[in-house]
């Protein structure tokens, strides 16, 4: 509260109550008629009303008054306009559609790349064994591989994408008949030639879904049906392995 304040508060509240050097003031008939405080017996009734009436509005109308103009002129300093934040919003818009299917490509390629890595992970143990032993393996065997589990295909959709269907469909067999890992399982091993592939996810077309798998397995294929045969045929069997 200012000095000029408190000196209109002081001014109104003696006015008011008639307190002036120890004495009531009484106003009658706009005469001013002093008595010893003492001697009036509604002197603290008088004292109150001059509070209620003088002090409490004067009060009241500058703390509204000074709390009104110091939020408007806090709100003004931190506030933004109404342009200001239209352009936050629009280049929040700008980040947003860039960086999100960014950061979705980035996800699809890094599935890319595991696939493709973990491919050829199991390829090189087999490759060893034969040119350990003269043939491919009947199996492949989880414990050639660290923590004793085949990698993941991280594009299954299955329980466990460690598992693979090892078959025996000939050595001119080297895809699955089908070659999508939706509902199938995660890889694939034809153990009379030692091919192995990865089953990949259905993309948008058929030409996409085809481009994926040559991608991950390495291979060429002009169709999805490229030297496919059902799956099983010459007494084909599935294994589980891996974790």
């Amino acid at each position: 509260m200012s000095s000029a304040l408190v000196a209109t508060f002081v001014d109104r509240f003696v006015i008011a109550s008639g307190w002036a050097d120890g004495d009531i003031l009484e106003p009658r008939d706009e005469i001013w008629h002093r008595r010893p405080i003492n001697n009036y017996p509604g002197a603290p009734q008088r004292v109150v009303s001059a509070v209620v009436l003088y002090a409490i509005p004067i009060w009241k109308s500058a703390s509204s008054s000074v709390t009104v103009l110091s939020i408007i002129s806090d709100v003004r300093s931190r506030a933004f306009s109404l342009i200001e934040l239209v352009v936050v919003v629009v280049i929040l818009g700008v980040i947003g559609a860039i960086a999100v299917p960014r950061m979705s490509s980035f996800s699809a390629n890094a599935k890319v790349h595991a696939a493709q890595a973990n491919v050829n992970i199991v390829r090189s143990k087999v490759d060893e064994t034969i040119a350990l032993v003269g043939k491919p393996p009947t199996a492949i065997d989880a414990t050639w591989f660290a923590g004793r589990q085949i990698p993941k295909n991280p594009f299954a959709t299955a329980s466990d994408p460690r598992q693979v269907q090892q078959v025996s469909g000939g050595a001119s067999v080297t895809e699955p008949s089908i070659k999508t890992v939706e509902g199938r399982i995660a890889y694939w091993y034809n153990r009379d030639n030692g091919e192995f592939r990865a089953r990949v996810p259905t993309r948008g077309s058929t030409a996409a879904t085809l481009a994926l798998y040559n991608t991950v397995n390495g291979t060429n294929l002009t169709s999805l049906s490229d030297t496919a045969k059902p799956v099983g045929s010459g007494g084909s069997i599935e294994v589980q392995l891996g974790g």
